[in-house]
């Protein structure tokens, strides 16, 4: 990888200014050691059970974590981005979820769509349609919002989502 203090950066004024790191190549390292270890401590809690499925603390929200320590090649003795995504679709089969971004089905969805995994099945699209359409509340992390974050996410495949979300929060007002 090139050193980022050749890499040129263009501010919003449109000059051409150097990029300075703000952490020198000790405390960079010394960073990236503490995230490797409370990584692999957030991990291995969820693959031992201690948290549900979800996106807020769960297996859900590891699985992007995993996935952003393998982009950035600190992912080395991690579980695969798969089985933890296996761990969450178990246990999410164990609880009474709700349709919701944080922690329900549609985090777990947008997730699956956002790591690569095959977009979900218009059964799953059609029940979050119409767990919208019982919301009263928009909600981002909860409400019909959230599920509307994963309508787009889906592109063209989400736009049933995208139009019972907008049709909701007309009616909410």
């Amino acid at each position: 990888m090139d050193d980022p203090r050749n890499l040129l950066v263009t501010p919003i004024d449109g000059s051409r200014k150097q990029w300075k790191p703000v952490l020198d190549a000790e405390e960079a390292q010394q960073l990236r050691s503490l995230l490797v270890e409370d990584s692999r401590a957030c991990v291995t809690a969820i693959v031992r059970g201690d948290s549900g499925f979800d996106l807020a603390n769960g297996a859900i929200g590891a699985s992007l974590l995993l996935r952003e320590l393998e982009y950035s090649g600190l992912g080395e003795g991690m579980p695969a981005v798969s089985e933890m995504l296996r761990i969450a679709e178990q246990r999410m089969h164990t609880v009474r979820i709700t349709g919701g971004l944080w922690q329900g089905a549609a985090g777990y969805t947008w997730a699956q769509v956002h790591l690569g995994e095959d977009v979900p099945g218009w059964r799953r699209q059609k029940a979050l349609v119409a767990w919208v359409g019982q919301q009263d509340s928009f909600d981002l992390v909860d409400g019909v919002v959230g599920v509307g974050v994963l309508g787009l996410e889906l592109r063209e495949a989400g736009d049933a989502l995208v139009e019972a979300v907008l049709t909701r929060l007309a009616e909410l007002g």
